[in-house]
Formats: C-alpha cells, sequence, structure tokens
C-alpha cells in the first residue's frame, strides 16, 4: 500500500472512531441517567414560566433554594408517565416530612390537550404535592431545550400520541443538576437518589476533599 493511501485509510479509521464515540455517547445520554452529570451540569436548565395544574403562575424564580425534581410527559401517555408519577408519589410518601422540602414538577409535552383543568383532574390519582405545568407550545418548548428534552407529535389511527425524553432531572438547591434517574431504576435506587438530594450538602466526588459549607 502506498504512503498516500495508507494516510488516507487511516483517515477514515479515525473519523469511524469519532462518530463511533458519538454515537455511544448519545446513547448513554438517553439510556444511562449518570452519563447527564458527567457530561457537565452547567448547561442543564434555566428560567422559564408555566401554568400550574391550579391555574396559578409558576416561574423558575419559585425554585431558588429549594431541591427539585422535574421530568416531562403527557396524560394520554399509557404507561412511563402514570408509572412515574405513581413512583414519585410512593417516594414521596416514604420521605414523609422530609419530601415537603422536595418540589416535584411533572411538565406536559402536550400543552393541546393537557389544559391546567384537565391536568387538575388527572393528578388527583396521585400525590398532592406534585405540581404539573403547562403552558402555550413555545414556552414548553423553551424548557424542553433549557433541560435538552425531546419531544415530538406522533400520528396514530386515533389521532396522536408524543414520545418524549423520560429522564426525572434532580437538582439542588442551588440550582445544578447533581443526577438523574428514570422508571427503569428500582425503587431502592431513586429512594437513595433522593435522599442525598435532600441531604445538607450536594453530594461531591468521592475523591474531593471539600467540605459543605452552609
Amino acid at each position: 500500500m502506498s504512503t498516500t493511501r495508507l494516510a488516507s485509510f487511516i483517515r477514515v479509521v479515525a473519523w469511524g472512531a469519532a462518530i463511533g464515540v458519538a454515537i455511544a455517547a448519545g446513547f448513554l445520554y438517553f439510556r444511562n441517567p449518570e452519563v447527564v452529570q458527567l457530561a457537565g451540569t452547567a448547561t442543564i436548565g434555566g428560567p422559564f414560566k408555566l401554568t400550574t395544574h391550579a391555574g396559578r403562575q409558576f416561574s423558575s424564580e419559585m425554585l431558588e433554594g429549594r431541591p427539585y425534581a422535574l421530568f416531562f410527559g403527557f396524560t394520554n401517555c399509557p404507561d412511563v408517565c402514570p408509572t412515574t408519577l405513581m413512583e414519585m408519589s410512593n417516594h414521596l410518601a416514604v420521605l414523609g416530612p422530609d419530601g415537603d422540602r422536595l418540589t416535584v414538577l411533572f411538565v406536559t409535552v402536550d400543552p393541546e390537550r393537557d389544559t391546567a383543568e384537565h391536568l387538575k383532574e388527572y393528578l388527583a390519582a396521585f400525590d398532592r404535592r406534585i405540581i404539573a405545568l403547562t403552558g402555550s407550545a413555545e414556552d414548553i418548548a423553551l424548557v424542553a431545550r433549557a433541560y435538552h428534552v425531546f419531544y415530538a407529535k406522533v400520528p396514530t389511527s386515533s389521532g396522536y400520541t408524543m414520545n418524549h425524553t423520560a429522564t426525572i432531572f434532580l437538582i439542588d438547591r442551588k440550582g445544578v443538576l447533581v443526577s438523574t434517574t428514570n422508571d427503569e431504576e428500582s425503587e431502592a435506587v431513586q429512594l437513595e437518589k433522593l435522599g442525598r438530594l435532600l441531604a445538607p450538602c450536594a453530594p461531591v466526588p468521592r475523591h474531593s476533599l471539600a467540605q459543605c459549607a452552609e
């Protein structure tokens, strides 16, 4: 093989490896909750203004100084969304009074059907501390972009359904993403993560000697 052809071959292999790494990273982002934390937390979240299921205005400013769990879904979701809401309800019950310090937000990706009135009726089956949020299509898109969430309308024989990211974002009282979870993790793992989120100090790397300061 000539030197020129060898160099071309090496470049092709290198590009192929780079593309493979990128695809693998994207796959892990959606399937492995912990990868989101490793990717950097500064780009997760942002300011928003939406409407609660009670018809009240809710802004991201109201979350300042409070740990919160935020996830996206819709009321016509057949399995993942009701399962997540039930699991979060069970977690809040187990946490007891500590659960009052956690704000749980359910942001609809289907504002066309999920009005405040409909969300209020839907949430009656879950823990009263969970807050559902809706708004205009533009407002929802803004929040989804801030949390790097994908969603899309998918036509069906009876109308449409929604595909969406099923990640639960766990944000500490300083507004920093400390972990994520989803309905595929066990109850014990989810509770352990919520416990760490509610601890006085945000989690730090194990190799760090930094101490928490109030």
